[in-house]
């Protein structure tokens, strides 16, 4: 009976799942992959000399090097797992921390934004509509306890526009995805001091 341990599989789909890109989803992968592997490498080769020492003392039973398959199998595994969520983690805690300015721009506007800019704001920050609420909501009981006001708008939808087009003229740092930033420097064109940019609305 040969040793085995199953090697780790992509987590390109949590990443995407999380709303990055397939190419960054890919490239985080990989990175976890070429980690794992080598573990996986360690793993199997010592393994493979645990059993050859176990069978110099006499035959071994298939249940035997089951057992000892099993145990090296659960260490790898248990390792890899291990990986895979701190590489998630951080990168969902990334970023969060990116678009804070975003969403801090337009709690100034409203703090208690309609289903309509949830959405919008969620696909600005990549984060899901039920994540845009519960910030939304820890930072009116923060703004309470700290006797800030707070600001509601419930009927002119304008200053969602007026935040997000102000964040995207002014701080492309925080609207552009932390990935995508060198293609973004690399596309703008040279300014003229010249010239000046439009007034916001």
């Amino acid at each position: 009976m040969s040793p085995h341990i199953p090697k780790a599989i992509s987590i390109a789909p949590h990443f995407e799942a999380l709303g990055f890109s397939a190419e960054f989803a890919r490239q985080a992968s990989h990175t976890y992959l070429k980690l794992a592997n080598e573990l996986h490498r360690a793993c199997l080769a010592s393994l493979q000399s645990a059993l050859v020492k176990a069978a110099e003392k006499g035959p071994m039973a298939d249940v035997d090097i089951q057992t000892m398959n099993h145990i090296w199998t659960t260490a790898y595994t248990k390792q890899t797992r291990i990986w895979a969520d701190e590489a998630i983690s951080r990168a969902h805690d990334a970023l969060a921390n990116e678009y804070t300015p975003l969403l801090e721009k337009y709690f100034e506007y409203n703090a208690y934004p309609s289903a309509a800019d949830k959405a919008v704001l969620a696909r600005k920050s990549m984060m899901t509509a039920r994540q845009i609420e519960v910030w939304f909501q820890n930072h009116r009981n923060r703004a309470r306890r700290d006797g800030r006001p707070i600001r509601k708008l419930t009927e002119d939808p304008l200053p969602l526009e007026i935040s997000l087009k102000s964040l995207e003229r002014k701080m492309p740092f925080f609207t552009i995805p932390e990935y995508e930033r060198s293609l973004h420097n690399k596309a703008q064109p040279p300014q003229n001091s010249e010239s000046s940019d439009e007034d916001d609305i």
